[in-house]
């Protein structure tokens, strides 16, 4: 997201359809940016503020018909057991067949996590670091 138009390349990769779901993690104007993306009658889900706790909505997102969830978890512990357990029956097996495929930046040995936290720090990733025991 620092180098190259991740809007454009995500409607590009669409064939400018936008996306049906999203999960924002990040918040800020990264939040803002998928908003952009989203397709028609897309489910946003809004767990995060990493990039920021303010979010501009473009109300011209009532055009598309989009659907708001919010998620937090420190006002809602009850919900981290249900959706741990819907994650683990649902997600997991996804993944496990290679629907889901989260993005790999790197793996490094769980000794050099010091790095890991610094390439974190400075973003210097795209996808997940990923520390492998031995």
């Amino acid at each position: 997201y620092t180098t190259v138009a991740v809007g454009k390349q995500t409607l590009a990769d669409t064939g400018n359809q936008g996306i049906d779901v999203a999960m924002i993690t990040i918040g800020g104007t990264q939040a803002e940016a998928t908003q952009a993306t989203m397709a028609n009658e897309g489910k946003l889900l809004l767990y995060g503020s990493t990039g920021g706790m303010q979010y501009c909505l473009d109300m011209m997102v009532a055009n598309k018909n989009l659907q708001f969830l919010t998620v937090s978890i420190l006002t809602s512990p009850r919900f981290v057991p249900e959706s741990m357990q819907t994650f683990k029956e649902v997600a997991l097996p996804l993944f496990a067949q290679g629907v889901f495929k989260p993005p790999v930046d790197c793996v490094l040995p769980w000794t050099q996590v010091a790095d890991a936290h610094r390439m974190v720090e400075a973003r210097q990733h795209f996808g997940k670091i990923v520390l492998k025991m031995d």
